[in-house]
């Protein structure tokens, strides 16, 4: 458990430190500590229409359903989708003293889709048959309007030794919220035994409403020095340090509409019958008790301290790549005792060129699926830092609002469950790939 923690914290610190520097020195065989300016910012954002976007593949697919082979007579009687997605980041230099740097990143996503779709089909006539029986047909018009609304708000704030990049504490928070609905009608339901089958269709009216918010801060004593400037190669350094991690978690997930079926399977699971929960709405700061490392309970989360360390770090190679809008820059490469490798591309912002340099570092290629997606149509775009900021600033007010707080001036049961699982994970999927694929330079505010 102490080795993955390790990993974890100095993956997850390697991962913000080069994320969060603003500045590097030009290429040489020795890579200086960044410099540190107060208010400089980078920004990127966009706005995708995705049905407009994907108006050709919605029409393949559209013109599939209709040709599919017929011996029910079916017709497409409505096949409407509208999304629409908005990302937006800002990394920025706060404040700077004579001992310290401090960092702020900031992103905000937000999706909304609505989809319909409507077909009538000669379908099985609703009552009960022998197995011998010759079920009689007759037409039946199936429904489903789907609506998603989900906006999630991301803040890191990283205080790092001014001179040596040793990061002293990563501070996280997130919150998300999502409202969904699913109309369905005429929705098929089979119950059989050893003698008899039931047709019968069921109309789901479902509704979900859920809130999480997360806030954790990890405090390194002394500071993480994951790197050890100036850097070149055959430099030998010892990470040693005390990770100590705290924070608070809650949220609350409500869901109206369900089978009662579905809901008592639900319910039956053993974490919320320990918890004591037995219906909707879900309480997760009650739901969500750990006592393993780290203690997560009643809303609490810690404190828990893990050694870091010792561990000897060595940088054992420097190499000249070209990235794609860089040119030549220098890549070192890190290597921690037990712990793998990690790496410092000098003579470039990673910020300002995260694909290119998450291409380099192969980050993109340890990712658990494919995304079949042009790049070109989700990457972002370099936008004023004023934008970004009105941009995240709007998205909050949204997720604000759909989880009804005040906001700042400016087939069968499981087919049904399976349709609102993929409406979520399609929006989800698109606002991911939206941040992965961010490739543009941002230009100065």
């Amino acid at each position: 458990m102490g080795k993955m923690v390790i990993r974890s914290i100095l993956a997850l610190s390697t991962v913000f430190l080069l994320g969060l520097m603003l500045a590097a020195p030009m290429v040489s065989a020795t890579a200086e500590a960044p410099t540190w300016n107060e208010g400089d910012v980078w920004a990127m954002g966009k706005t995708v229409d995705l049905d407009a976007e994907f108006a050709t593949q919605l029409q393949d697919l559209e013109d599939m359903i209709s040709n599919m082979p017929n011996p029910q007579n079916l017709v497409l009687n409505e096949f409407e989708v509208q999304a629409l997605a908005s990302a937006y980041v800002l990394f920025k230099v706060d404040s700077v003293n004579e001992t310290e740097a401090r960092l702020k990143g900031s992103y905000a996503v937000k999706f909304t889709g609505d989809a319909s779709i409507s077909v009538t089909a000669d379908m099985s006539k609703p009552g009960s048959y022998a197995w011998s029986d010759e079920v009689p047909t007759e037409q039946r018009t199936v429904s489903a309007d789907v609506s998603i609304d989900m906006a999630t708000v991301l803040e890191i704030e990283v205080v790092l030794v001014k001179d040596t990049a040793a990061i002293k504490s990563i501070t996280i928070s997130v919150k998300a919220s999502m409202v969904g609905s699913a109309d369905l009608v005429n929705i098929p339901n089979e119950q059989s035994n050893w003698t008899t089958r039931t047709i019968a269709y069921d109309n789901y009216d479902v509704s979900a409403d859920i809130n999480v918010f997360m806030s954790v801060t990890v405090d390194f004593q002394p500071a993480l020095n994951l790197y050890d400037f100036p850097l070149s190669v055959d430099d030998e350094w010892v990470i040693e340090s005390t990770a100590t991690m705290s924070g608070s978690y809650g949220g609350v997930i409500d869901i109206n509409g369900l089978p009662a079926n579905v809901e008592s399977d639900l319910f039956s699971n053993e974490m919320l019958q320990d918890a004591g929960i037995d219906s909707f709405p879900i309480d997760l700061a009650q739901a969500i008790q750990n006592n393993d490392e780290p203690t997560m309970n009643d809303g609490v989360i810690g404190p828990e301290s893990v050694v870091i360390g010792p561990k000897t770090a060595n940088c054992i190679s420097v190499e000249q790549v070209t990235l794609p809008n860089q040119g030549l820059v220098s890549k070192y490469t890190i290597r921690i005792q037990g712990e793998g490798d990690y790496y410092y591309i000098d003579g470039v912002d990673w910020l300002t060129s995260m694909q290119d340099v998450a291409n380099e570092m192969g980050m993109i290629e340890d990712l658990p699926v494919d995304v079949p997606i042009n790049a070109e149509m989700l990457s972002m775009d370099s936008v004023p830092a004023s934008e970004a900021e009105q941009g995240i600033q709007d998205i909050a007010d949204y997720r604000a609002q759909i989880a009804g707080e005040s906001t700042s001036d400016g087939g069968s049961d499981s087919g049904m469950l399976m349709i609102l699982l993929v409406v979520a994970i399609a929006a989800v999927a698109l606002i991911a790939v939206a941040f992965l694929l961010l490739k543009k330079k941002p230009k100065a505010p």
